[in-house]
């Protein structure tokens, strides 16, 4: 085969391929471009970058005819088993899935992305000690307090509720139902002031709930998209989107807060504005995805 190693191949149970030195012969395969060969049961197998079917008759190794192998072509050349670095490349996908499916799911990550970088990291949970809290020493302790409620109630709460999706095919019906509470907990903030600790607590804790429980749910769509070998890889396209989101959130939060500083506003002007900006963008860029 133009000095190539011919090899055997078949596919185990697990539809993965293997190379024998004995046992159920598929046929010689040539390794040529993204190799192909076929299953026993004579479907095309699919693997992340791999497209594997029988050489056609005549083809790179056997020829029916006389029962020896034929020459390769001038034009086989022998590859690296690598998925391509394209952006939702369909090789890394489960058949049948669409890449705008994958955008839909990788724009979730954009869209809640905001909420931890804006309300949990950067501005509110300061807002919330210094302002509401009016820089009491136990500030810090009940803002603490209120995230590790929100988590406990999650920790209790979440394999029932990821049972139920599993049970009634419900996972992006309760996504909905996540995003929304957590957009409306989150507008709520926007109405905390000075002295408003119940209200501040309470709606950290729900939207935090939410926000937990919608990561958990768009978790649960990978597998169904990606290949099991290329799931990093479609993973860190999620997470790609949701750097670039949460940074576009914080900056036009940050920009805004620069903008009223300057004009002399308090914070108790700009911090509500900018929980607007945060629930805008997740609300918005969460419709891509349903």
């Amino acid at each position: 085969c133009n000095g190539l190693q011919i090899r055997l191949a078949r596919f185990d149970s697990g539809s993965r391929l293997q190379q024998l030195s004995s046992g159920p012969q598929v046929g010689p395969v040539c390794f040529q471009g993204p190799i192909i060969a076929r299953r026993p049961d004579g479907e095309t197998g699919r693997r992340s970058g791999l497209k594997i079917r029988r050489p056609r008759n005549g083809a790179c190794g056997f020829e029916p005819r006389s029962g020896h192998h034929a020459p390769c072509t001038l034009r086989t050349r022998t590859t690296l088993l690598t998925l391509p670095m394209t952006l939702f490349a369909q090789e890394s996908l489960m058949p049948g899935v669409a890449k705008r499916e994958v955008f839909g799911w990788a724009m979730y990550d954009f869209a809640n992305s905001g909420y931890t970088t804006v309300v949990m990291t950067a501005v509110f949970n300061v807002y919330f000690v210094g302002v509401v809290a009016d820089g009491a020493d136990w500030g810090t302790l009940a803002w603490t307090l209120a995230l590790g409620l929100s988590n406990a109630l999650v920790m209790l709460t979440m394999p029932f509720i990821g049972a139920y999706a599993d049970a009634h095919a419900a996972k992006k019906r309760l996504l909905m139902i996540s995003t929304a509470g957590c957009v409306l907990a989150t507008l709520l903030l926007a109405k905390v002031g000075p002295g408003d600790l119940w209200l501040a607590v309470t709606a950290i804790v729900v939207s935090n709930v939410f926000y937990a429980y919608g990561e958990s749910l768009t978790a649960a769509f990978l597998p169904e998209l990606a290949q099991r070998e290329a799931m990093g890889r479609v993973s860190g396209w999620g997470w790609s989107f949701g750097y670039f989101g949460g940074m576009l959130t914080l900056g036009l939060s940050l920009a805004y807060v620069l903008w009223a500083q300057a004009q002399g506003f308090a914070a108790t002007h700009f911090v509500p504005v900018t929980m607007l900006i945060t629930t805008g963008i997740y609300a918005l860029a969460a419709l891509v995805t349903f």
